[in-house]
């Protein structure tokens, strides 16, 4: 099963209010490649806008160790995506996986 579905990530939710959709190609080969990505809706934007400026006063009074804890565990998420996402950015990019 894959890991990269397509859906908005709002608020740790999966959200794809619309039904417009749009994919990446492959550079070399004009391939269409998958998942089809979701368009966000303006109520989706409306809503991660609003649900991010309310976290901006409450993190001016976070340490800065708390936030970088934070930043190192969406990093390790993203890290665990794993070959699914290199060989994805790699066909999407046209660039080789050392890089």
């Amino acid at each position: 099963m894959s890991v990269l579905h397509g859906s908005n990530l709002i608020a740790g939710q999966e959200s794809s209010l619309g039904t417009a959709k749009f994919r990446s190609t492959a550079p070399a080969s004009g391939e269409a490649l998958e998942p089809a990505y979701a368009e966000a809706t303006p109520q989706e934007i409306e809503r991660a806008v609003a649900l991010a400026d309310s976290c901006v006063e409450y993190l001016t009074s976070v340490p800065a160790a708390q936030i970088a804890g934070l930043l190192d565990r969406i990093a390790a998420e993203i890290e665990a995506l794993g070959d699914e996402l290199i060989n994805l950015a790699t066909k999407e990019t046209g660039l080789p996986v050392a890089r």
